[in-house]
């Protein structure tokens, strides 16, 4: 996995100390519920675009309500893939309540889809740069960068034991040898 770049600025390094207290004060009474959506986080962020990926609206609303004690709903910023067709429209429209929302990539094609959003944090920069001409929005990768830093260290690694490998080379030594044929040119 590549890790986030650094903060870009002394806002976002505030930012984050300020979700890191509400997330001690927060995360033992939910660890279980925590760290699901803090795996969910990672295993599905983008190295080019800045959120999350999500294809279920209700995983969606989970995490949403899972990071609503540190994250306010004002700071969220969802960018909508193919949902003019959705079957699960109704879904999506009440997991979105409250919601930035932004039409992403629509379908071209009249078959129902079920629908995606990217979930992005809106920079506290966000203002300062719009107002530049620059952008038309920026979201930042705080959230990415934090997410990294929890699952460093509340996530447990996957561990192998001396039994499985003994196992796995014994399942080794048992396979037939073949012969590669790179080998006989």
């Amino acid at each position: 996995m590549i890790l986030p770049a650094p903060l870009q600025s002394n806002a976002e390094a505030q930012l984050v100390d300020k979700l890191i207290l509400k997330i001690r004060e927060h995360y033992k009474p939910d660890k279980d519920n925590f760290q699901s959506m803090l795996e969910y986080a990672l295993k599905n962020t983008s190295v080019s675009k800045s959120g999350i990926y999500f294809k279920d609206p209700l995983k969606l609303n989970t995490f949403i309500q899972t990071f609503l004690c540190i994250v306010p709903k004002s700071s969220w910023r969802v960018i909508t893939h193919y949902h003019q067709n959705s079957r699960v429209a109704s879904e999506w429209e009440e997991a979105l309540k409250g919601l930035r929302n932004k039409r992403g990539k629509t379908s071209k094609s009249t078959r129902p889809t079920q629908g995606a959003v990217r979930l992005e944090y809106i920079s506290p920069l966000e203002k300062n740069i719009k107002t530049r001409g620059r952008y038309k929005k920026y979201s930042t990768h705080t959230l990415a960068y934090l997410f990294h830093m929890m699952g460093i260290m509340m996530l447990k690694a996957p561990t192998t034991t001396l039994e499985s490998l003994q196992k796995n080379i014994r399942k080794a030594k048992n396979q037939p040898y073949r012969h590669n044929a790179l080998l006989k040119l």
